[in-house]
């Protein structure tokens, strides 16, 4: 479990977020790879919002890695 708060105008919220992992319990490592899996994840919102890369409908394979790259 990572328990995050925030305090925004004069308010506090607390979040809890569960993950299920096989790594052993080493605080380090775990919250090093939920930083990682969550910048990825940032990236690939980013790219469906801004650029609505999944509504693309670019049948032609090259044309589709192309766009990919552009957009990256």
């Amino acid at each position: 479990m990572v328990q995050k708060t925030i305090i925004k105008n004069n308010k506090t919220i607390v979040e809890k977020r569960y993950y299920i992992s096989s790594l052993k319990s080493n605080v380090d490592s775990f919250s090093k790879s939920v930083r990682q899996h969550w910048s990825v994840e940032i990236m690939h919102w980013h790219l469906d919002v801004t650029f609505k890369e999944d509504t693309n409908k670019t049948q032609e394979k090259t044309a589709a890695q192309n766009l990919n790259i552009i957009n990256k």
